[in-house]
C-alpha cells in the first residue's frame, strides 16, 4: 500500500558542490530525521568522505547485478521502516549519461514496493567550460589522468554534454511519473545552502566548510607532468609552491593569470541542441548564455608552461628520489633456463640481452623472442654463440648457441618492458618484466 512518501533525488552534476551537500546531509542526519527527512544509510559510499558521503554504489554496482539487487533490497527495507515522510538520495553519478537504466530500475523498485509514492529530482548545471575544467582537474588529482584539457574534452564529449545528461534523467523520471528541476550553479554560490533552502530545511554553514576543493591551473599542470614523469612519486608531491620555492633558479608565476583552454568551437552547441537544452531546462536565454559561454579574456593558456613545469618536476624528482629497475622473471613450461644480463637499464635506449634455453621438446623453428613496450615490439637476435653456457649444459648441444640480444630498445611512456616468447603455434609467454620506478632517496 502506498505511503505517500516523497523521494527527492539530488543528481549532481559533478563539480557543482555535491560533496558539500552530501557531507552536510550525513553529518546532520539526525537533525534531518527530526525534520521528517531520511538520508538513508543503505547505498552510501563511506570510503571517500572527502568527496562526499554519497549514494554512488546505487549507480556503479549496477554492473554487478546481484550486489545491486541486494543493495536496493536494503534501501527499500530502510525506507519502509522509517517514519520520515520524505527521503533524500544524493549521487552526482546519476547525471552521467548511461546511468539512466540503473536509475529507472531503482525508482521502479522503490515505487512498486510502496516505499515511495512521488519522485522529484534536482540537478545543478555549471558553465560548460568551467565544468569541463573543474572535472579535468579532479581527474588529474584523484585519478592520475594525463591528458590535457583540450584532449580530455575531445575524448569525453558525451560525459560533458548537458543535453545528453538531461535527456537521460528525464527518461528515468518520466518512467515513474517523476519530475526534474534544473538549477543554475552560477546563480547558487553555495549549492548546499541553495538546495536545503529549496527543500525547506535549515542550513547552518558555520561548521561545514567547503569540501573537495580543487587545484588551480598551474598546480594541475604540474601534477599532470609529474604523473607522466614519475607517477609513483605522487604521494610525496609537496605541491607546486614548495617546488617553486626550492628551485635552483627562482621561478615566479602569476598563477591566477593562467588557465586551461580548449580549441575554438569544441564546447559549442548547434542551434537545435540549444533549443533542446532550453526545453529540457526550462531556462531563458540569459541563463542559457551563462551556461554556454566559453570565452575568458585576459587568461593565458597554461599549456605554455608545460615545458617549464616539466623541468621543475623532473628536478624535484631527481633531487628527492633515485630511479631503479625491477626485474621479475616468470616461470614458463616452454623454457628451461633464462638468465638476463645486468647492465645500465636507465638510459632512454637500452640493450636487453641474456641466455635462453628452451625446454626439451619445444621446437626452435618458428619461435621468436620479443622485447615489447607500449611503443611496439622488437625481435631479439637469437642463436648467438655462448661456449661457456654450452659447457654448463653438456647434455644440450643447442646450449652453445643460447645467447640473445636486442639493442636500442626504447622504454616508452609506460616505463615497462616485457620479454615475450612467441611460439610457432601462436602461443605467447611473458618470460620477464622490467619496470622502471622511482624510490625515495
Amino acid at each position: 500500500m502506498s505511503t505517500g512518501r516523497v523521494l527527492w533525488l539530488h543528481c549532481g552534476a559533478f563539480k557543482t558542490g555535491s560533496s558539500r551537500i552530501q557531507t552536510h546531509a550525513w553529518e546532520q542526519r539526525d537533525a534531518l530525521l527530526d525534520a521528517g527527512w531520511l538520508y538513508p544509510r543503505a547505498g552510501l559510499s563511506l570510503d571517500e568522505p572527502e568527496v562526499g558521503v554519497r549514494h554512488t554504489p546505487l549507480v556503479y554496482r549496477w554492473r554487478d547485478r546481484p550486489a545491486w539487487e541486494a543493495l536496493v533490497d536494503d534501501l527499500v527495507a530502510e525506507v519502509v521502516a522509517s517514519p520520515a515522510p520524505r527521503v533524500l538520495l544524493s549521487s552526482e553519478a546519476w547525471s552521467r549519461p548511461g546511468a539512466e537504466d540503473s536509475l529507472t530500475a531503482l525508482l521502479t523498485r522503490l515505487r512498486d514496493a510502496g516505499a515511495v509514492q512521488e519522485v522529484r529530482a534536482v540537478v545543478y548545471l555549471r558553465n560548460r567550460l568551467s565544468y569541463a575544467r573543474s572535472l579535468h582537474r579532479e581527474l588529474v588529482r584523484r585519478r592520475a589522468h594525463v591528458r590535457d584539457l583540450d584532449d580530455f574534452v575531445a575524448g569525453e564529449q558525451r560525459l560533458l554534454d548537458p543535453v545528453a545528461a538531461l535527456r537521460a534523467l528525464h527518461a528515468a523520471l518520466d518512467a515513474v511519473g517523476g519530475s526534474l528541476e534544473v538549477r543554475s550553479y552560477e546563480q547558487a554560490p553555495d549549492t548546499a545552502a541553495d538546495l536545503f533552502a529549496h527543500l525547506g530545511l535549515p542550513f547552518d554553514p558555520g561548521p561545514h566548510a567547503r569540501t573537495n576543493t580543487g587545484l588551480d591551473a598551474c598546480e594541475t599542470e604540474a601534477l599532470r607532468q609529474l604523473t607522466q614523469v614519475a607517477p609513483e612519486t605522487r604521494p610525496a608531491w609537496p605541491g607546486l609552491e614548495a617546488v617553486l620555492d626550492a628551485a635552483v633558479v627562482p621561478v615566479a608565476l602569476e598563477r591566477a593569470a593562467w588557465s586551461e583552454r580548449v580549441s575554438p568551437g569544441r564546447l559549442d552547441l548547434a542551434p537545435d541542441q540549444r533549443e533542446e537544452l532550453a526545453r529540457l531546462t526550462g531556462w531563458d536565454d540569459t541563463r542559457l548564455d551563462l551556461l554556454l559561454r566559453t570565452g575568458e579574456p585576459g587568461h593565458r593558456d597554461v599549456t605554455a608552461l608545460a615545458g617549464l613545469l616539466r623541468g621543475l618536476v623532473a628536478d624535484h624528482v631527481a633531487a628527492t628520489h633515485e630511479e631503479v629497475v625491477d626485474t621479475v622473471v616468470r616461470p614458463s613450461p616452454a623454457v628451461s633456463v633464462l638468465e638476463l644480463d645486468a647492465g645500465d637499464l636507465l638510459a632512454p635506449e637500452v640493450r636487453v640481452s641474456g641466455l635462453l634455453l628452451l625446454a626439451a621438446g619445444v621446437p626452435a623453428d618458428g619461435t621468436r623472442l620479443l622485447v615489447v613496450s607500449d611503443e611496439g615490439e622488437q625481435e631479439a637476435d637469437t642463436g648467438r654463440a655462448s661456449a661457456g653456457f654450452g659447457r654448463r649444459h653438456p647434455d644440450r648441444p643447442e646450449a652453445g648457441a643460447a645467447r640473445f640480444a636486442v639493442r636500442r630498445v626504447r622504454w616508452g611512456s609506460g616505463r615497462r618492458l616485457s620479454l615475450v616468447l612467441a611460439l610457432a603455434s601462436g602461443e605467447r609467454h611473458e618470460l620477464a618484466e622490467l619496470r622502471r620506478r622511482w624510490q625515495p632517496r
